[in-house]
């Protein structure tokens, strides 16, 4: 198993706080980011429910805290210059605290290990719009700074290799969702409504599996992607397929990945109490 030094992850402030609470004993920080897109506002769609986690009530002790000190951009900052070459990231939404953090320090990029980001169609697949994926969606203009500071230590799970995977929602509910561990039994519960599915769409733990075992990538390819700002398109990419553009290569798009050994870990890993 790839261990990594340090992780950062910019997620949902709620979410966060109550993940690091259930799995961990330990004071992890939580850092309050944007609460708005960089110019758009912000429209909440019901989907997860009123909190997010489909309304169910949660009755553990939640053992992490917010951070009130500093913006999840500034501590993004400080940690890098901390930990410069160290530091990952793994990107679960929309990447505005990341666009932010550029836009207050430049050299922030460069000192990133990698970062691993799930959101974007490739394919025109999208799920909000045609061609237009939910996280990439909801800022477009935080995707065009972010992809065009980097310099190619960017690994991203688009929509498309998400669909393609093709778990069936049964096993997620009967034998994933089988397991009697503390965590899975948060999981059942924060799941319950989008199980409903057909097939069963783990979009972020597909994200952070590649990141812990890049073995689990089967076929992926490195190019140029560049958001669209503007249009009926605005929040879709476009894919330098045929590498016509000759613009820098900044990010690698996992295309495939080894679906039975991302169901074996999952087994083994989510088992733990």
């Amino acid at each position: 198993m790839m261990r990594i030094k340090k992780l950062f992850i910019p997620l949902g402030l709620i979410l966060m706080t109550i993940l690091t609470g259930v799995k961990s004993d330990k004071l992890i920080p939580v850092y309050s980011g944007a609460y708005k897109p960089l110019i758009q506002n912000y429209t909440f769609d019901n989907f997860f429910g009123d909190d997010a986690f489909v309304d169910f009530k949660f009755n553990q002790k939640i053992t992490s805290h917010i951070d009130r000190s500093k913006h999840a951009a500034a501590a993004l900052i400080d940690l890098a210059n901390k930990y410069p070459g160290e530091l990952s990231i793994l990107v679960l939404g929309p990447t505005t605290n990341i666009a932010l953090a550029i836009s207050l320090d430049p050299n922030f990029v460069h000192k990133i290990k990698h970062f691993y980001v799930m959101g974007g169609s490739v394919n025109s697949h999208g799920n909000i719009s045609p061609g237009v994926e939910f996280n990439f969606g909801s800022d477009p203009e935080s995707n065009f700074i972010f992809f065009n500071s980097t310099q190619g230590d960017v690994s991203l799970l688009p929509w498309e290799t998400n669909l393609s995977i093709n778990i069936s929602s049964s096993w997620r509910e009967n034998v994933l969702g089988g397991i009697e561990s503390k965590f899975m039994k948060f999981l059942n519960q924060a799941e319950s409504k989008i199980r409903k599915l057909p097939t069963w769409q783990p979009c972020d733990s597909l994200i952070v599996a590649t990141m812990l075992w890049p073995n689990l990538i089967t076929k992926s390819f490195v190019t140029n992607l560049t958001p669209i700002m503007a249009g009926e398109a605005r929040g879709g990419l476009l894919i330098d397929y045929s590498a016509t553009t000759h613009k820098p290569k900044n990010v690698e798009i996992i295309q495939e990945v080894d679906v039975e050994e991302f169901q074996n870990s999952l087994m083994l890993f989510l088992s733990y109490n």
